[in-house]
């Protein structure tokens, strides 16, 4: 989030160099304001700081001097925002594009320390909805200059509104927000799918007529106008307590979900609370969760993946195990066809001249590829389970009441199914692929681990 210092030191490019400027007077100005944040930790302090500072600088009863100090802070801790997400940009694309975070600052930053991009941010901000740092995160992602010059370089970086437009049906949301099936209710999940309705009517029925008039079809981001449309449009069915704010931000979480399913990074990477914040209509039951409800329900994701590849190591040396003979020569030929065909990516052919036998031979001993990775996934499936019930029924956990508990019973089976299935299929394929084709999946890779444990490759 940002040390308390960010809210009276500003960020900003003289000649070129990034420099940070800190003005005493606002130093002055903020402890007399805040005189109880001497140290900012947590994610609720910096939003209780931000939600007074708007207030401060829309109250006609303040005087201007202070209404323009309080704008001044949310300047300061936008531009340290403004510079991590580019230093994170040039960490993460840099080499590949052949850019460093000295290209990208003039594209954010300026003397005023990105003051034209940070008046943006600040006109759309609703701290009740989200932290500073997330809603500038979302409106870096959609900066048209910074897309451009990625694009420039041969990075192609999917704005929020294209990813959106790539959902099409029900179906496919749902297989996105599988992940997320422990800790969304039902009622949220129907919620989010009259949004993007409410999207779709308004947001892409413009980018088709745009695209029929010979117009950009560049997904830019939605005007103030299209927010408008989105949320009288949820209005006329029932949604009554949406704001353009709430829209936006409810589409941008939305994205952020199906930018990481379609990169299929796991949820415990890079985890910030208010980035999976679910805002939908307030007159729904149990759609309002307090910072803590959502820091608990991502603690429990968190658990969750964390006990993901223990359980597949566990299955993995089950099922392999129990396929391994017990005599030695027997036992040896078995280990060797197992390491050259997941580990060393030959065919059975290849492998039966090295070993000098049959290629029926060695495909009996590798049975049919499909079964040990059905195998894997049943024993998987169980243990997950098993793991999944007791992390959630344990005396200490918080993360889920008990009356979601009983109704979950009957459906995590089905949720975590959903879950791993991209990761079997991907195994699968793998298998009938030719021979320059590696195996990459998380399944195939484990799978050689073993296999190489067994035969003393490895050193643990």
């Amino acid at each position: 989030m940002g040390n308390i210092s960010n809210y009276w030191r500003l960020v900003r490019l003289t000649l070129g160099k990034l420099e940070i400027n800190e003005v005493e007077q606002a130093r002055s100005w903020f402890y007399k304001q805040f005189p109880d944040f001497r140290n900012v930790s947590v994610t609720s302090e910096h939003r209780a700081i931000q939600r007074r500072l708007m207030e401060m600088r829309s109250a006609e009863a303040l005087l201007e001097p202070g209404r323009r100090m309080a704008e001044y802070c949310l300047y300061c801790f936008i531009s340290h925002q403004l510079e991590a997400a580019c230093r994170e940009l040039a960490e993460r694309f840099g080499e590949q594009g052949y850019f460093t975070k000295d290209d990208l600052f003039p594209l954010v930053l300026d003397a005023k320390g990105g003051h034209v991009l940070a008046s943006k941010i600040l006109q759309t901000f609703d701290p009740s909805i989200s932290n500073l740092s997330t809603w500038t995160k979302g409106a870096i992602r959609q900066h048209r200059p910074l897309i451009d010059f990625q694009r420039d370089c041969g990075i192609c970086c999917l704005t929020d509104w294209a990813l959106l437009n790539d959902i099409k049906d029900r179906n496919r949301l749902e297989k996105i927000l599988s992940p997320y099936s422990l800790t969304l209710t039902p009622l949220e999940i129907d919620s989010i799918w009259h949004l993007l309705e409410s999207y779709y009517a308004v947001y892409r029925e413009d980018l088709l007529q745009n695209e029929s008039r010979k117009r950009s079809s560049f997904c830019s981001p939605t005007t103030d106008e299209q927010l408008q449309r989105i949320v009288n449009h949820l209005q006329e069915r029932g949604y009554s307590s949406y704001t353009s704010q709430k829209v936006l931000h409810g589409l941008q979480s939305l994205a952020e979900k199906v930018r990481r399913y379609k990169t299929r990074r796991p949820l415990s990477v890079s985890i910030d609370p208010n980035t999976k914040t679910s805002v939908y209509d307030q007159s729904l039951p149990n759609q309002e969760k307090d910072e803590s409800e959502e820091r608990d329900e991502i603690d429990f994701l968190n658990r969750f993946w964390e006990e993901f590849p223990q359980c597949l190591d566990e299955a993995i040396e089950q099922v392999v195990s129990s396929r391994l003979p017990d005599k030695d020569p027997q036992r040896e030929r078995f280990l060797k066809v197992y390491c050259m065909f997941y580990c060393e990516n030959r065919n059975c052919d290849e492998i039966a001249l090295a070993i000098r036998c049959s290629s029926r031979t060695v495909a009996e001993l590798l049975k049919p590829k499909k079964t040990i990775k059905e195998d894997i996934r049943h024993k998987l499936l169980n243990l997950l389970c098993k793991r999944t019930q007791e992390l959630v029924a344990s005396s200490e956990s918080k993360y889920i009441d008990q009356s979601r508990l009983k109704k979950l019973d009957c459906q995590l089976r089905k949720i975590l199914e959903e879950i791993i299935t991209p990761e079997f299929d991907q195994a699968i394929a793998e298998l009938f692929t030719s021979k320059n084709s590696p195996k990459r999946s998380l399944i195939n890779v484990q799978i050689c681990y073993y296999i190489k444990r067994l035969t003393g490759e490895l050193e643990l």
